[in-house]
């Protein structure tokens, strides 16, 4: 790998120094190494560091180097799956389950110039509100979540078109194995190994005893009906991985399935899910 796009969040402590690290540290490799020119100043003695427009950044890169938390891998995933390049990410935030590495472990990036690395190849969810295609993707999780007021909403959930349940609940999470980890965990759902060919639909707090998660073929088509009365209705939203997509209303329909598109992630190192769980679980525990 010669050309590496780089996606910091600075906002991180100690980030902005771990970024001019891995630079010089990839300077020895003799890179090509693209950066926002949002950020430039920052970088501007070190020689391989190109900056470029932010719709020029990830064009014919190799590899794109994400500094942060899973948060910042989330939002670059969309980007990236759009021009098909891998993610590698070194992980600066907290759990940092999609990071490859540490901000201890520069030694790894050797790996990338070695050609001695996998690709971890990631189904992503795209979702659509009454049959109108919206711009919602996203590697972890697809949210159904009742509004700011304190009422709950009323969800009818059908898989391939059949109904499965009725929830009184405060919203609904549709997600990939890669986000059984995340929201859907903390929700009561299950864990999936991320090479598992499934969908999990769990509800937020529902008001009646019914199944927590129901798990379904990854090629499922899933809707979300909103049912209800106008008048206690006090509002609605879809989100894909955390960020705000659309305001949503009674009557109205969502439907998720499986994405054509998918995230690919880089690893270097010989380490399994299940490994990686436990570390992370033993990290927070």
């Amino acid at each position: 790998m010669k050309k590496i796009a780089i996606i910091p969040n600075l906002g991180k402590e100690n980030s902005l120094k771990e970024m001019q690290n891995i630079i010089k540290y990839l300077g020895k490799f003799s890179p090509l190494l693209f950066i926002d020119e949002s950020y430039k100043g920052l970088f501007d003695d070190e020689p391989y560091v190109t900056f470029v427009s932010a719709d020029a950044l990830l064009k014919d890169c190799d590899a794109l180097l994400v500094l942060g938390g899973d948060g910042t891998i989330l939002s670059s995933a969309v980007l990236a799956c759009e021009y098909d390049v891998p993610i590698l990410g070194i992980n600066t935030g907290h759990m940092g389950y999609l990071a490859e590495l540490d901000t201890d472990e520069h030694e790894y990036l050797q790996c990338l110039f070695d050609g001695n690395y996998k690709i971890d190849e990631r189904m992503m969810l795209d979702a659509n509100v009454n049959g109108a295609k919206i711009d919602c993707l996203a590697l972890n999780e697809v949210l159904l979540s009742k509004g700011p007021g304190v009422r709950a909403i009323k969800v009818c959930v059908y898989v391939d078109f059949l109904k499965i349940n009725t929830y009184v609940c405060d919203g609904m999470i549709i997600s990939t194995p890669t986000g059984s980890t995340a929201y859907s965990l903390s929700s009561g759902g299950p864990i999936l190994d991320p090479k598992t060919h499934s969908i999990i639909i769990t509800p937020i707090c529902p008001h009646r005893i019914s199944p927590r998660s129901i798990v379904v073929s990854a090629d499922s088509v899933i809707s979300l009906k909103i049912l209800g009365n106008e008048d206690a209705f006090e509002g609605a939203y879809l989100a894909n991985d955390g960020d705000k997509v659309s305001d949503l209303y009674i009557d109205d329909e969502v439907v998720i399935k499986k994405s054509q598109r998918t995230t690919r992630l880089i690893r270097l190192k010989d380490h399994s899910f299940y490994e990686i769980l436990e570390q992370k679980f033993k990290d927070w525990s």
